[in-house]
């Protein structure tokens, strides 16, 4: 039987080494390093201050909701808070050779996966940073749920319906893949070559850090469905600076989502990433 492993408490804040949450409070937050939201099991104690928990609140809250906020009601997957989750949503139809927006109740819905498909992280090819943005011009599309064309014929007199397009942000996406390798490579550490971490800058969008898709990418080959829901990993390899880690991460596996690459640590980080001085 599988078993979620149990990290120990790391005691300081995992993005700004604070050693107490707030003011008001001694006790760290627990990172959940993939958000329950979207299934994530894997906790580390004691390990954000609620300064750097409200930074990450504003891209996470907004990747749940915004964009697998219909995927996650489709699926029935967990939340904090049932009473605030929409009981419909704004949906396009056909009605009379025309396309409008309605209201719809979310079970009627047609609703896809859509996530983006990067280019690998620029510090893999060995070079200083090139790109400001990350590039979200290729989708993996997958239509999950059908909705009920029945009720939606019966309801509005439509004869077609769109399935709805959630929101999008790569950037925000971006910061979110980079939030849970940086929590997933501190929690497994042990001491992962000696860590040298170079995310946290980014993750909370310090203006001194590099440009997102430096560090944070994918690979463009889209693999066949997998067995896991989420799959997380660490990858070691060489480059011109020295040691560097990966991790590979795929939220929605086994409905045959990209596959992410974000590095973690880099042994001689280049001019662009400034060294950070860790617990």
């Amino acid at each position: 039987m599988e078993t979620t492993p149990v990290y120990r408490p790391v005691g300081r804040c995992i993005y700004c080494d604070a050693g107490r949450h707030s003011a008001n409070r001694a006790k760290l937050g627990d990172e959940h390093i993939i958000p329950e939201a979207i299934n994530g099991a894997l906790v580390l104690p004691e390990a954000s201050c609620g300064e750097c928990e409200g930074k990450i609140n504003w891209f996470e809250q907004y990747c749940m909701k915004q964009t697998l906020g219909p995927l996650r009601y489709a699926l029935g997957l967990k939340t904090k808070r049932p009473k605030e989750r929409p009981e419909t949503l704004p949906l396009q139809l056909e009605v009379g050779g025309e396309w409008i927006t309605r209201e719809v109740p979310v079970e009627w819905a047609p609703v896809a996966l859509l996530l983006p498909v990067f280019d690998p992280p620029e510090i893999l090819f060995e070079r200083e940073p090139t790109r400001t943005n990350i590039y979200t011009e290729t989708f993996k599309i997958v239509n999950f749920a059908t909705g009920d064309m029945g009720k939606l014929r019966e309801e509005f007199g439509a004869t077609k319906s769109r399935s709805y397009q959630a929101s999008l942000r790569g950037d925000r996406f971006g910061l979110l893949l980079a939030k849970i390798a940086h929590a997933y490579a501190t929690a497994e550490r042990a001491d992962i070559d000696n860590f040298n971490p170079v995310l946290p800058d980014i993750i909370l969008r310090d203006p001194a850090a590099p440009p997102l898709p430096y560090l944070v990418g994918g690979i463009k080959k889209l693999l066949p469905e997998s067995t896991s829901f989420n799959e997380l990993g660490l990858a070691r390899g060489e480059t011109k600076y020295g040691v560097t880690w990966i991790v590979p991460i795929r939220l929605f596996g086994s409905l045959g989502a990209p596959t992410y690459q974000v590095v973690v640590s880099v042994e001689r980080p280049p001019f662009a990433i400034k060294r950070r001085t860790i617990r």
